[in-house]
């Protein structure tokens, strides 16, 4: 679930960054016994790390047929309190691809201030009272952010697999070198074949 202020409130770049070098730093740590399947230990990283482009079925967008009210209060002029019913109603909308991009912010985003809700594969929104300019702007901010998250998710993906390929020649290398400084001393590995 994503409240108020959280729906693509994270700067796709800070991400980025964050994920490669989390994607790093697993390579790093990684043992021989990882990496001597190196391409299945590469395909585990880019299936866990991958973006799927957010695509909105906008023609699925629906009104759920049930509805809360908020209750306010308000005082006149005479001091006396008015009670206010507002009708608040659900929207959900259908889509595909990874769920984390509703939290991501392209470098070119509008700010959507809605109670969001995502599971799967479909995502809800709430509108207060029958405010139909609310709902066309909530449209045109979520389609303008997922269409300019696109390039930057493309981006992304192919940036990932170039810093797994790149980081774990990296490694192989590192630990070939460690073997190569204790074959030095002329003293059997353990586990490695003689």
């Amino acid at each position: 679930m994503y409240d108020d202020d959280q729906l693509f409130s994270t700067p796709f770049h800070s991400y980025r960054q964050g994920v490669l070098q989390e994607v790093r730093n697993k390579i790093a740590g990684a043992s021989k016994t990882n990496l001597s399947s190196e391409d299945e230990f590469a395909t585990a990283l880019l299936s866990r790390y991958t973006l799927t482009e957010l695509n909105l079925d906008m023609d699925s967008l629906r009104v759920l047929p049930h509805h809360r009210e908020e209750e306010s209060y308000s005082s006149d002029v005479f001091g006396d309190k008015q009670r206010i019913v507002t009708p608040v109603y659900t929207f959900e909308i259908n889509y595909s691809g990874s769920q984390e991009l509703f939290n991501l912010s392209p470098g070119q985003a509008r700010r959507i201030h809605l109670k969001a809700y995502v599971d799967s594969d479909k995502m809800s929104f709430e509108v207060k009272d029958s405010d139909k300019s609310k709902l066309e702007q909530i449209k045109e901010g979520l389609k303008f952010n997922t269409d300019n998250q696109k390039a930057e998710v493309a981006s992304f993906n192919e940036d990932l697999e170039k810093t797994i390929r790149t980081s774990i020649g990296q490694r192989k290398q590192e630990l070939n070198e460690h073997d190569a400084g204790l074959e030095a001393f002329g003293v059997p590995i353990k586990g490695k074949e003689v």
